[in-house]
């Protein structure tokens, strides 16, 4: 049996260790991983996961149907039309 308490045991990231945990306002948050060319990216949400595609034109926005995600570092951005409005989103701090 795992001893969870003892030094340097991690708990495993929720949306997987690959991926990168935004924190937005009013604690709402979301796990996000591109693809190695930055084309397409994988939003999780708690209850769904959606893939994105790169905008043509503005390379900072991905859609999929009425989802719009804008990289915007400190200022990202996660919006469903009526349903989702993700806002002020961070990623973790560097090091």
């Amino acid at each position: 049996m795992p001893r969870v308490f003892e030094k340097g045991t991690r708990e495993t990231p929720r949306y997987g260790k690959d991926a990168v945990h935004y924190q937005c306002e009013n604690y709402q948050s979301f796990g996000l991983k591109l693809s190695q060319n930055g084309e397409d990216a994988w939003v999780m949400l708690p209850d769904h996961e959606v893939g994105l595609l790169r905008d043509a034109k503005d390379k900072q926005l991905y859609h999929y149907g009425t989802m719009d995600l804008r990289l915007n570092g400190d200022q990202t951005t996660l919006d469903d039309s009526d349903h989702l409005h993700l806002k002020n989103c961070k990623p973790p701090q560097s090091n």
